[in-house]
């Protein structure tokens, strides 16, 4: 970043590509920081409550939206993302300090979108991976990761821009939706069935329309936990016919099955409409089945 000689201390010129995080100290104690993304300001935050001037942030706020900020004889500045910014110090001036506890959480949506987006009009897999870990979510086996894609509308591995800012204007901070993850969201038998449904489409590579077998096995028994007679059963009809992927008719039936079909199979109609695979299973197993 380019600094220009003055007669105050020191002017950083904020460049418009890059995200800045300052906490601004004033001789009276003051402690403010601002956020700033090029320059754009996204808000200055009293750090102290009792410390609020209205003045001080009006003038802060002029001197980032004409990009540059000047650092005056009555305020210090630490730089509190400084492997983003880069800048020249003059005779006297203290170097910037980096804070390594402020997590990426703290900063305002907008913020972490152009964080996670690479500045893009979406988020692929890696800043999904950072937002997950933003709520506390790190086990991608956890069902809670896929409710939380799901309010995303995940959808080829990436989360659009519309779609995550109709999520934040609702819970505003990472915070209040981390709040808001339901622990069992498989509990709720409605919730159950969304995402279930929900899982397939957030599970396809990208262009593809039917559900790798290996993929679906493993998603049904996160789903349906071990032990579960009728998923082991379909399972293992899967993989000992050499059924190499599942549409999505397939996997909504699989849902159906399980809810509306007693165990021993003798309420399953073959006249209903089932897809052929479920016909064929049915009478794998020898059953007696309805027709």
């Amino acid at each position: 970043m380019g600094t220009r000689q003055s007669n105050v201390a020191q002017t950083y010129s904020l460049n418009k590509d890059m995200f800045y995080d300052f906490e601004v100290i004033d001789f009276k104690t003051s402690k403010y920081r601002f956020k700033v993304n090029g320059s754009n300001l996204f808000g200055i935050e009293p750090m102290d409550a009792d410390s609020q001037d209205d003045a001080f942030e009006t003038r802060v706020a002029k001197q980032i939206q004409s990009d540059t900020f000047e650092k005056t004889s009555d305020v210090s500045i630490q730089n509190k993302n400084a492997d983003k910014c880069t800048d020249k110090q003059t005779s006297g001036a203290s170097p910037p300090v980096q804070d390594q506890t402020l997590g990426l959480e703290s900063y305002s949506p907008e913020v972490v979108f152009e964080s996670l987006s690479g500045g893009t009009e979406g988020i692929g897999v890696d800043g999904i991976a950072k937002l997950l870990s933003l709520v506390g979510l790190t086990d991608i086996t956890d069902m809670r990761v896929v409710w939380v894609c799901w309010i995303f509308k995940m959808k080829d591995f990436r989360i659009e821009r519309n779609n995550y800012f109709d999520v934040m204007r609702k819970y505003l901070t990472f915070e209040k939706l981390k709040k808001a993850i339901p622990t069992q969201p498989l509990s709720d038998p409605q919730t159950f069935s969304t995402l279930f449904v929900f899982s397939f489409s957030s599970n396809l590579d990208i262009g593809e329309k039917r559900l790798p077998l290996d993929t679906a096995v493993d998603l049904l028994h996160q789903f349906y936990p071990q032990p579960n007679t009728r998923i082991d059963q379909f399972v293992n009809y899967l993989t000992t016919t050499n059924r190499p992927n599942l549409t999505k008719d397939e996997w909504s039936s699989i849902l159906h099955l399980m809810k509306e079909v007693k165990p021993d199979y003798s309420n399953y109609d073959m006249d209903s409409s089932w897809p052929i695979l479920f016909d064929d299973f049915v009478k794998s197993l020898g059953k007696e089945c309805k027709n």
